[in-house]
């Protein structure tokens, strides 16, 4: 007989009536035991969730559709803002900054972003620029004017992308004394 064979005229007998001995007894396992089933339960269900809420709400934390690049932009912009004196200004302070960040806005962020005219895959012109730029410099009166640069990135070439077009406009604060100057 080998090591696991347990043999012998009394647990042959347990066997065949239905009864067992201690020797008999096996574990039943982790998915035999009622935690077992429970948390199987939750684990199989979180996953089903996972599935199916993305289908249902488009996104909602913490299931996702996993939107990351879900777009191809063939062109975009990118803003520098300068002060009088020639100092670079944040252009988050005056609504030109960028809030995509691999997902399009409103998916997969979480958060509301702060408004801005720099949409993934578009090149706003001037008055839309100088409409959201017054709007935002309203809030800054000691500045009495900045220069707004839009640089555009695209393909240079069938295996390039760089900038393809840099435009410049100096845009008046309408709260400030010098507007009109």
């Amino acid at each position: 007989m080998g090591l696991l064979q347990v043999s012998s005229d009394k647990s042959d007998k347990a066997m065949s009536d239905g009864r067992t001995d201690s020797a008999q007894i096996s574990d039943p396992g982790w998915i035999g035991t009622t935690r077992g089933k429970i948390e199987l339960g939750v684990v199989l269900g979180f996953c089903l969730l996972n599935l199916i809420t993305p289908v249902i709400y488009w996104d909602l934390y913490p299931f996702s559709i996993a939107p990351m690049f879900m777009i191809s932009p063939q062109k975009y912009c990118a803003y520098i803002v300068l002060a009088p004196d020639g100092t670079q200004l944040p252009p988050i302070a005056f609504g030109v900054h960028r809030n995509y960040w691999g997902n399009p806005v409103h998916v997969g962020i979480g958060i509301r972003p702060v408004s801005t005219i720099d949409e993934f895959g578009q090149v706003a012109d001037e008055p839309v620029v100088r409409q959201q730029v017054e709007r935002f410099l309203r809030q800054y009166p000691e500045i009495p004017f900045v220069v707004i640069e839009q640089q555009v990135f695209g393909p240079v070439d069938a295996n390039r992308v760089g900038i393809t077009q840099i435009r410049r406009w100096k845009i008046m604060n309408p709260v400030s004394a010098h507007y009109g100057k």
